[in-house]
């Protein structure tokens, strides 16, 4: 399976959605930006989907639980983990 899902997944959407079912639109949306500019990251691929999940998980509560479903959506994905 190829790293990016497929050529018309679009992995930015599907988080923001994963995440806003959990945290409400607005704190998706807030955290997701934050976290793509911190980790300086376009959410393209499983690899960047990963990273994602990974920094959400260092949050606490639900943060964390929703990083934690990504992760393994990312390597069911495709993402390569080191």
């Amino acid at each position: 399976m190829p790293a990016t899902g497929g050529p018309e997944f679009d992995f930015y959407d599907h988080t923001l959605t994963t995440m806003s079912r959990v945290l409400g639109q607005a704190r998706a949306e807030m955290l997701l930006a934050d976290v793509m500019k911190r980790t300086q990251i376009s959410l393209t691929t499983a690899d960047e989907l990963y990273t994602v999940a990974r920094e959400l998980e260092q949050l606490a509560g639900f943060e964390a639980a929703v990083g934690a479903m990504l992760r393994v959506d990312a390597v069911m994905r495709g993402a390569v983990v080191a």
